[in-house]
This record gives C-alpha cells, sequence and structure tokens, in this order.
C-alpha cells in the first residue's frame, strides 16, 4: 500500500489538484526518475512544516504496519472465503502466512519482479475444500528493446489450479495487480497488454494441465476506470498474434457489480475486481461494500487498507446446467437481443440436443416450445418471435446454428459494447476516426507494426487507411461495400460450421472467427451502417 508519505496520498492537509501536481513535479522529473529523493525533501516549499508533521501523524495512525497488521487479518477472517487473493501482499513469509495457515488456508506468493518493491500476489484456499494442483506465474513484460533484449517487469500474475475434494471439480483462479495510476487512460494501453499476457499464459497454463474446461476467476486490482474499456484492448491485441490460442474466459469474461472500492485524497473510484466464466459460474451473491466517503479516504480507523474488499458466492455450472444455460443464450440471441458471450460449435451442439427432445435430429416447433417454456417457466415475451424462425417441417442442426448466425448478423455480435469503449481510447484525437499512425501509437509496444499495416490495409481497401466513425448515413456505396464484407465473412464462418465434425472445428479456430466478425461488426458500427 505504500505510507502516507507518497503524493497520492498526504492525508491530513488541503491538497487540492494544482497543489498535488506540484507535489509530483517534485516528486519525479520528466523522465520518470526521483527528483528531490527522501521525504520531505519533494514537498519543501508547497507544504508547511505544520503539514508535514501533520501527514507524519496520519501515517503513524492508519498507515504504520504495525497499526493495520492484526486489523488486516480481522478482515480476512470475517470475509471467511474458501479462496482468496491477497494483491500488494508483503511481509508474507513472515506475518501472512503464518496467519492465513492459523485459519486452515494454504497458499502460494509470488513477488513482483521489481527489484525495489517487497510486495506480490498471494493466493490462499480452505484446505479441508481444495487441492493444489498447479501453480504458474506470470511477469509482465511492460517494454521490451530487441536492439539490446532488455525487457523492463513490473507487475505480476499469480494463477493456481484447484480441485475440490468433494466433486472433483477443477478451477483455475488468477490473482493480479495492473499498471498504477487508474486516473490516467492512457496507462489503459499498459494495462491491456498485460492482460492480453495473462491471458495468454492462462491458455498455455490450462492446456499444459489439461484443464481447459476449469472454470476461470480472475481477482485482483485492475487500476482501471473501465473494465469494458480494458476487455475491448486487450482483446484487439490478442487478434493481432495469429498464433495464439485464446481460451475461452476471453469471451466469457463478466464482472461481479460492486460499487466504489478504493477512496483516498486523490481518486474515488473502483478498480478492484472479481471476473469470471458466466458459462461455468453462477453469481449467487455479493457481499455488500460499505459506502465509502470522499470525506474520509482510506486506511482510515475503520479500513485498515487502501481497497476495500470484495467479497462473492458463485455455484459452479453442471453439464446440464451449462447446457441449459447456452441454450437460454440462443434463445435470448434470436429474440433479437444481444447475447452476453459468442457460442462455440461444442456449445451449439449440445444445446441442439437439449431441443431436440426425442433425438430425432429435428426439432419441431412443438418441442422449441416445450424446451423454451422449461427454460424460463413462463411464456417469454420474445418466445412467438423466435418460433416463427422455426420452420413447419422443424429444425436440423445445420437451420440451428443458421439461424443464430443470423440473428448475430442481424443484431450484433456479443462484447461490441467493449469493443467501441476501445474504438473511443484509439481515437486518441477525437476526430471520430481511426488512422493507422494512431494505431501504431497506441501498440507500439503489444503488436508488430506489420500486423497493424496489414491488419489496416486490409479492413480499409481503398479508404485511405481510415475507419470512419461519422453518423452520415447518406453514403450509400460504402454502406453497400461494408454490407457485402459483413456477409462474406458470416457466410465463411457458416461454412465453418458445416464441415461436419466437431474435429473439423476446434474451439480455438471456432472463436478466432467469432473474433473476425467481432472486428468487422466493429468497423461496421464506426461507419454507422446498420447490416441487415
Amino acid at each position: 500500500m505504500g505510507n502516507n508519505m507518497e503524493p497520492w496520498f498526504l492525508y491530513g492537509v488541503d491538497m487540492p489538484e494544482e497543489r498535488r501536481k506540484s507535489v509530483f513535479k517534485l516528486h519525479r522529473g520528466p523522465d520518470g526518475k526521483p527528483a528531490n529523493a527522501g521525504w520531505p525533501n519533494y514537498v519543501r516549499g508547497v507544504l508547511s512544516d505544520e503539514e508535514v508533521q501533520a501527514v507524519e501523524r496520519i501515517h503513524a495512525e492508519h498507515f504504520a504496519w504495525d497499526q493495520r497488521k492484526d486489523r488486516l487479518v480481522q478482515v480476512i477472517e470475517d470475509m471467511d472465503s474458501d479462496v482468496l487473493s491477497l494483491v500488494e501482499c508483503d511481509n508474507f513469509d513472515d506475518f501472512f502466512r503464518p496467519a492465513l495457515e492459523a485459519m486452515g488456508y494454504l497458499t502460494v506468493w509470488k513477488k513482483r519482479p521489481r527489484p525495489a518493491s517487497a510486495d506480490g500476489c498471494c493466493v490462499a484456499w480452505k484446505a479441508a475444500i481444495f487441492e493444489l494442483v498447479a501453480e504458474h506465474s506470470c511477469e509482465y513484460v511492460d517494454k521490451y528493446d530487441p536492439a539490446t533484449k532488455r525487457s523492463w517487469k513490473d507487475r505480476i500474475a499469480l494463477m493456481v489450479l484447484l480441485r475440490v475434494k468433494m466433486t472433483g471439480h477443477v478451477i483455475c483462479f488468477v490473482s493480479t495487480h495492473l499498471q498504477r495510476n487508474p486516473e490516467d487512460p492512457k496507462e489503459d494501453f499498459l494495462r491491456a497488454r498485460q492482460v492480453g499476457q495473462v491471458l495468454r499464459e492462462l491458455a498455455s497454463f490450462t492446456r499444459e494441465h489439461r484443464a481447459e474446461e476449469a472454470a476461470v476467476l480472475l481477482t485482483g486490482d485492475l487500476n482501471c476506470t473501465s473494465f469494458g474499456r480494458l476487455r475491448g484492448i486487450a482483446n484487439t491485441v490478442s487478434l493481432l498474434s495469429r498464433d495464439t490460442f485464446l481460451h475461452p474466459f476471453t469471451f466469457d469474461c463478466a464482472d461481479v457489480p460492486t460499487g466504489v472500492t478504493s477512496v483516498t485524497t486523490a481518486r474515488c473510484m473502483r478498480i478492484d475486481a472479481i471476473m469470471y466464466q458466466s458459462q461455468k459460474l453462477e453469481l449467487v451473491d455479493v457481499q455488500e461494500l460499505p459506502e465509502l466517503d470522499p470525506g474520509f479516504p482510506i486506511p482510515n480507523a475503520q479500513h485498515p487498507s487502501d481497497h476495500v474488499p470484495i467479497v462473492a458466492q458463485f455455484r459452479l455450472r453442471n453439464q446440464l446446467h451449462s447446457t441449459r444455460q447456452v441454450a437460454k443464450d440462443w434463445y435470448t440471441c434470436l429474440s433479437g437481443e444481444v447475447g452476453l458471450t459468442p457460442l462455440s460449435f461444442k456449445q451449439l451442439k449440445n444445446a441442439f440436443k437439449l431441443y431436440d427432445f426425442d433425438g430425432t435430429g429435428n426439432s419441431t416447433r412443438g418441442e422449441v416450445r416445450k424446451v423454451l417454456v422449461s427454460l424460463f417457466d413462463v411464456v417469454h415475451e420474445g418466445m412467438h418471435k423466435v418460433l416463427d424462425q422455426v420452420p413447419e417441417d422443424g429444425l436440423d442442426f445445420d437451420g440451428f446454428v443458421a439461424s443464430y448466425l443470423k440473428a448475430v448478423k442481424a443484431g450484433g455480435m456479443p462484447g461490441l459494447e467493449d469493443f467501441k469503449e476501445a474504438f473511443l481510447a484509439f481515437d486518441t484525437d477525437g476526430d471520430g476516426t481511426l488512422d493507422l499512425a494512431e494505431l501504431l501509437d497506441a501498440f507500439k509496444t503489444c503488436a508488430p507494426a506489420e500486423a497493424l499495416t496489414r491488419t489496416t490495409n486490409n479492413s480499409n481497401n481503398n479508404n485511405n487507411n481510415k475507419d470512419n466513425n461519422n453518423n452520415n448515413t447518406n453514403n450509400n456505396k460504402p454502406a453497400r461495400q461494408q454490407r457485402r464484407f459483413g456477409s462474406n465473412r458470416c457466410d465463411s464462418f457458416m461454412g465453418l460450421f458445416r464441415r461436419g465434425s466437431a474435429s473439423c472445428c476446434s474451439r480455438s479456430e471456432l472463436f478466432v472467427f467469432i473474433f473476425c466478425l467481432f472486428v468487422v461488426l466493429l468497423f461496421l458500427w464506426s461507419l454507422c451502417v446498420c447490416i441487415c
């Protein structure tokens, strides 16, 4: 957490924005290196001697380790979680490990790679409930110089595979701490790069241990104000790596709804998260967070940390529960609503078996209606609209898939809102367009320039390397061109389904195709073109 003498804290004195900026300028130079090292050197001329003493007094009362450590353990004990994540966790071997073990937890911990930092990420689990299958850590490479082969690392992710002793189910639990300064949107590109790295490591880790089907939870301090923008940028980065196996969590990444999780004198925002696979896990309950008053920043006498903990309860979905959820998602898409996550070949195949009530390979309107009533208990508002799309002679699997793709094409792919937020982040000059220079600048540390150039050229054709986001829908010629392009991509996507066997269409191949469609729809959105 640091101490109260850090420029982003300084509790106990009046610190308007301009005054804090003056402290930051004295703290570090334009090159990011310390300019006036050591307290109180970097506040000289900004804070009076009395204010320096006030800062030190608040530090002794609420920031000092001896004042907080036992209260932190009490918070953990009151949470009574089966699995928990601790980030910015130092004093691990001499304090947290024995304290957690006394509460019945087993633990793994990994220090962050920056030599000057003693903290890291910790995952702890109830020994009576889980057994450890495997663990892995990922040190984020924030920058790499190919000429010197030097890399810059600061943050980390820690992931574990845990097996439920009673049932044998396996979950993958990730703890991470992303780039600081959530108030600076420019840092979202580095945070997205870190998310892209943890997603690749997650894919490799689960494949290595044959745990691709394990439910994933990602927890920690994400240090961003828009999780949607973070997901959108990270997914765009992932698309540029053609050799990357994309874990399903990339596409099915819901976040637990919470309020503000951190209040300091410099910020009041939600920056901590629990993200989970909604198709594998059902969110049952969320512990209500305490109301944080900007006038009473944390840590304070009530809260021993500058973050409040998030506690959520989940239920693992069994096979039938998961299939029923996918069947609902198919219906949701056909009824005209945008689903939460794209559906894979395997998921659609399982869902069709549910609708194919008697196993004939053909689902009649009556069977579809019977299943829908069992899924929703009542006649849902959009049920008649979906039933009208079922042919008189019934729906076979090819038709089941085709109807889903047609609905996706008409209504938009799940997750498009995240890409819209990413678009706005890339549009650095705010002119409503993206050009190659903006993309190269945004991704100079994330993806090879040739990949960006190729992607931009392919998507723009003869449009001067620009994805236009203007509201002029009178330009019929580009609109027709884009409609044809979208249709062709959907036809190719549909052809992938029609290969006839699951072995011809792996989960990763299908998801790559889905993401291609995502990108197409993003470009169509940027032109304000409606795909009919």
